[in-house]
């Protein structure tokens, strides 16, 4: 994973931190999985990271519509 440019802890059951880096949206979920979404736009993740449920926005606008990596 690049630098993080944004982002941090959120609060949800699922999803520990949302990161905006230079290789894009990242994700890192409780369990300690992280995910890079490439192709995930930087108002995506705006949009995610200031989301009222942030797992709802995950699970409604990014977990189906974008391919991802997992970093580690």
């Amino acid at each position: 994973m690049d630098r993080i440019i944004a982002g941090g802890p959120v609060k949800s059951s699922h999803i520990a931190d949302v990161l905006w880096t230079n290789d894009g949206l990242v994700i890192v979920f409780n369990d300690g999985s992280k995910y890079n979404y490439p192709d995930a736009s930087r108002k995506t993740f705006s949009k995610l990271y200031n989301a009222r449920s942030v797992g709802g926005y995950f699970a409604s606008n990014i977990r189906n519509e974008y391919t991802y990596i997992q970093v580690e």
